[in-house]
């Protein structure tokens, strides 16, 4: 039901888009429709029609999945290019930031996702997070129990979202959020959440309805926790 909030969406990524072609070529983009109704589904196909007369690859899929990180990954299973990004369907993603996790991509050897530097949250509620990267800050494993780290917002390699796809944790069955335990879950398995420098990311926070509410009684499910030590101290030795 994001109905018109996509339009704004849209419209920022239009904006990253136009960056991203100038600077490093191709664009693909894929509008993964999950249980989308009919108001939400004709704002979807009528921007990736007209997309089509600029150039860029644009489509829509629709899936019936009801789950973020099910969807997340009907995507990225369908993708064709070498990076991918993951946008939510009411979040607004600032003109260079696409751009620049490319670039910063470009240059890594290991396995990478990069985050904005900054999320401000607006709507229901205003806020301002500082974005912290692994590399850069004493990262404990506690504080990725305690904390959701990173945003779902982030740009990997293809090869990275396919070899570490989310796990789909529907909120009645009482586990998530997803992107919390996929944050845990890739660090164990030695990905580096990183963050692109001065980067901003806004995020639409909901008074009712979204994936905090959704998953405001959830538990976190098992996970590699002597994994998760064994990197997070491999990513902290000094080289």
């Amino acid at each position: 039901r994001e109905g018109r909030l996509l339009r704004p969406t849209l419209r920022s990524l239009d904006a990253a888009i136009d960056v991203v072609r100038h600077e490093h070529g191709d664009v693909q983009v894929i509008v993964v429709c999950d249980k989308a109704d009919e108001q939400t589904l004709a704002q979807a196909r009528s921007w990736a029609e007209a997309r089509q007369s600029t150039g860029v690859t644009a489509s829509t899929i629709e899936v019936s999945l009801g789950e973020s990180g099910a969807a997340r990954n009907a995507g990225a299973d369908v993708a064709e290019g070498v990076f991918v990004a993951f946008v939510d369907g009411d979040d607004l993603v600032s003109e260079r930031f696409l751009a620049d996790a490319v670039s910063l991509l470009s240059r890594e050897d290991v396995p990478t996702v990069m985050h904005p530097e900054t999320v401000l949250s607006f709507g229901a509620r205003s806020l301002l997070w500082h974005v912290d990267s692994a590399r850069a800050s004493d990262i404990d494993y506690r504080d990725l129990l305690r904390h959701n780290l990173w945003p779902s917002c982030g740009v990997m390699r293809r090869t990275t979202a396919r070899t570490h796809p989310y796990l789909s944790f529907p909120p009645e069955d009482g586990f998530g959020p997803e992107d919390w335990i996929w944050n845990i879950a890739t660090t164990a398995a030695g990905v580096v959440h990183d963050t692109v420098p001065d980067s901003l990311f806004f995020y639409r926070v909901r008074g009712n309805g979204g994936v905090n509410d959704r998953h405001s009684g959830s538990l976190l499910p098992p996970f590699d926790l002597p994994a998760l030590l064994d990197d997070l101290q491999a990513l902290l030795q000094p080289v």
